[in-house]
């Protein structure tokens, strides 16, 4: 009787093992595993604006108001979080000195984690009206470099491109 126990036991863990790796096998054929990947944290001045580019990027969220994600002319959402982007770039702005975090998520089904810095103004001591106006800039990338800023990227509208004109001429 007791052979026939075992016997018994062995052929139901067989069942269960065959079961779960059909279960198994279903769900590898049908189902994207979501892998969460942790990017390397990004620093930011107080001000500073830098383009982010995020190949298969779907949707993101930011964590905190320290920065701004500003939207490009060539993606559809109004919001910052829930919407389908037709650009895979993303303009991110310094607001004020703390500590924040954006997630994004990808055509794929991954997602990607940045822990996000913004630290006191690195400006190095630049002009308050040329700050006010590099502040009102929302296209294109602002990186200062202690002597002086960069500006960087492609100018979408004729707003944006009148007051790039107006920073060179005048600074």
């Amino acid at each position: 009787m007791l052979f026939h126990s075992c016997k018994f036991q062995s052929s139901l863990l067989f069942l269960l093992e065959a079961a779960i790796l059909e279960m198994f096998i279903t769900l590898s054929a049908g189902a994207t595993l979501a892998l969460t990947f942790e990017k390397p944290p990004l620093v930011f001045g107080q001000g500073e604006q830098r383009l982010l580019r995020i190949q298969g990027l779907k949707k993101y969220a930011r964590g905190s108001n320290v920065i701004h994600i500003l939207p490009l002319k060539d993606s559809p959402h109004a919001s910052h979080s829930n919407s389908l982007l037709a650009s895979e770039s993303l303009l991110i702005k310094g607001v004020s000195p703390g500590l924040g975090d954006l997630w994004v998520w990808k055509q794929d089904g991954s997602s990607e984690h940045r822990s996000i810095r913004v630290q006191t103004k690195m400006t190095g001591g630049l002009n308050p009206a040329l700050e006010k106006a590099l502040g009102g800039l929302n296209e294109v990338e602002v990186l200062y470099t202690g002597r002086g800023v960069i500006l960087k990227g492609t100018i979408q509208s004729q707003t944006e491109c009148s007051l790039v004109k107006g920073l060179a001429k005048n600074y």
